[in-house]
């Protein structure tokens, strides 16, 4: 008897992978201008850019 691999192990055939629904609004981001959207991303606290002293520690 001939053993497929799916049969070892049914996970090989199965979608593990967790699908999530799209958080981003694509129509408001790109209703934006340019210097509406570094506004917005320098008002985020969570995305600051990179300081030479964080790139040096």
């Amino acid at each position: 008897m001939v053993v497929q691999s799916e049969e070892l192990n049914p996970m090989k055939s199965a979608d593990t992978t967790k699908k999530t629904p799209n958080k981003h609004d694509w129509e408001r981001f790109d209703a934006m201008t340019e210097a509406q959207r570094h506004v917005a991303a320098s008002s985020d606290p969570d995305a600051q850019p990179i300081t030479p002293e964080m790139k040096n520690s």
